[in-house]
């Protein structure tokens, strides 16, 4: 969730300004022309050759300083910051890492003389870092970033109470961002707190904040969620709605998609309420918005129609309107495909998504053998990413293992590319719960997967071996949410007790038999 609007659909906000403003600072010497070339060379599409130009120029900065650093120190922080700009935007994400904490670190140095002349390009520095180390699963380095961005523009802030504070809050609103993503809701929500007091501050003298004002909302409103403080959710999302409607009706080819998408954020707090019926005519009036912006301007908004077209999908599936849910569904994976790619993997990880719940709707209609050809190009999109960015991606891949599985069992039953492709998903849950126990339901989902397929070739022993673990996950899972996973484990321990007979051990399946009836003797109290 960025400003741009959010996390579903855009990049991190950058506060960096332009390059010919930022290398016009500098005399007109030899390294400042070419850096100014680069960066024309890199706004008409010229990528090989501005990445080529501000490698020389770097390179030539680097001799200057070397006999007269008072001078060319600071030239040299720039065109760093510049050229990791330019090797990140290329895919070369190490190299631009490289650059950009190089920079940063320069900075760092001349800050520390020169704090109020320095701090703004330091906090700037910070804000590119922060970017650079997200996108690369640097969660702990990119959260040091991003602290260290706020911490200086609240001091430049601090010392300049009468200017506006636009890249303060842009700054909070990345991080608030950030921490949502991580699953740090409460300091997420602290931060958008913050976010947005600054912008009311500024917001009366300078209307340019409503958008950033609009953006807190958004942000307290999904960080509340994440705490499932859902009334307070819900009215902060009625809050950005408000908001963005009034810079929709000013500005309309602005903001009519920011418009459309709080109205889906507006919508998921209903459905998290469990009263999609109270949410479901906000979701027409962006599906509505949206439509039109498409017509007005087909490349820029295809995607937030493609998001909004799934959200009303799967709400439309949960409601048993099976035929319509895929009729959107196939709506929005025609958008994916039409969007013009500027970022490859970001193109391919929202028509993975689009495609994940396609495949999910033919299910539901019996339709296995489409179902099946379209999850097979799900896999082969999250195999490619997760090759790329496993830390990111791997979560994907084993989710759509485990469904693909489940459609290669629908339509083939037991077989041994059904049987490799569940040995595969339990191997890669195992490994991510490993790193992160909110793995370990998916984990025991497909461990109970695994043991009726290994039954299926008569493996007992290692079937029995997963219905135990299985089970042993459920025990624990249905201990701490004993409403969400109870269910699960008495199928698992019906498995266990299958699997136990299976083996010959009837005593001990008798025990689980025991241990059943009386779980399920307990819940018969509790109702």
């Amino acid at each position: 969730m960025n400003r741009n609007t959010s996390s579903r659909n855009g990049d991190t906000p950058s506060v960096l300004p332009t390059d010919d403003a930022r290398h016009a600072v500098a005399s007109e010497d030899v390294g400042s022309l070419m850096a100014r070339s680069a960066a024309q060379m890199w706004r008409q599409g010229r990528r090989e050759e501005a990445l080529e130009k501000m490698r020389e120029t770097v390179e030539l900065t680097r001799l200057m300083v070397l006999n007269q650093p008072s001078l060319f120190t600071y030239q040299l922080a720039l065109f760093l910051e510049t050229f990791g700009r330019f090797l990140f935007d290329s895919g070369r994400l190490e190299d631009g890492l490289k650059s950009t904490e190089e920079s940063v670190l320069i900075y760092q140095a001349l800050s520390k003389n020169q704090p109020a002349q320095f701090n703004p390009d330091l906090a700037c520095g910070y804000a590119q870092l922060f970017k650079h180390r997200a996108h690369m699963g640097l969660h702990t380095e990119a959260l040091q970033a991003g602290q260290g961005a706020v911490r200086i523009y609240r001091l430049i802030a601090s010392q300049n109470p009468t200017l506006p504070t636009n890249e303060l809050a842009i700054s909070l609103l990345n991080l608030s961002g950030y921490l949502h993503q991580s699953g740090r809701y409460a300091d997420g929500l602290s931060i958008a707190k913050e976010a947005a007091a600054v912008c009311q501050t500024s917001v009366a003298e300078h209307p340019e904040f409503n958008p950033h004002l609009a953006a807190a909302f958004t942000y307290i409103s999904a960080n509340s969620l994440g705490l499932r403080q859902h009334w307070e959710a819900t009215t902060w999302a009625n809050e950005a709605v408000q908001t963005y409607r009034n810079l929709a009706i000013d500005q309309p080819e602005t903001f009519s998609t920011e418009f459309a998408q709080s109205l889906v954020y507006l919508f998921d707090s209903f459905i998290v309420r469990n009263s999609p019926g109270e949410g479901m005519q906000n979701i027409q009036v962006a599906l509505s918005v949206y439509r039109q912006a498409v017509v007005n301007n087909p490349s820029a908004t295809t995607s937030g129609l493609a998001q909004c077209l799934e959200v009303l999908s799967c709400s439309m599936s949960d409601r048993g309107c099976h035929d319509y849910a895929l009729q959107l569904s196939q709506e929005a994976v025609k958008q994916r495909r039409q969007v013009k790619i500027k970022n490859e993997t970001t193109h391919d990880a929202y028509l993975a998504k689009s495609l994940h719940n396609m495949s999910v709707f033919l299910s539901n209609l019996s339709r296995h053998k489409e179902a099946l050809s379209v999850m097979r190009e799900v896999v082969k999109l999250r195999r490619k990413l997760a090759g790329q960015d496993s830390v990111t991606y791997n979560g994907d891949l084993a989710n759509s293992l485990y469904h693909l599985f489940l459609a290669l069992f629908n339509f083939q039953g037991h077989t041994n590319r059904t049987m490799q492709t569940i040995t595969e998903a339990t191997g890669l849950y195992r490994k991510l719960a490993t790193q992160d126990v909110n793995y370990n339901g998916r984990l025991a989902s497909c461990l109970f997967e695994l043991s009726t397929s290994l039954a299926s070739k008569s493996e007992h022993k290692k079937s029995l071996k997963a219905a135990r673990e299985a089970v042993e996950l459920y025990q624990k899972l249905a201990a701490m949410r004993p409403s969400f996973f109870t269910s699960s484990l008495i199928l698992s321990m019906m498995n266990l007790i299958t699997r136990l007979n299976d083996s010959r051990l009837y005593q001990e399946a008798i025990a689980v038999e025991e241990e059943v009836e009386a779980i399920l003797a307990q819940q018969m109290t509790l109702k």
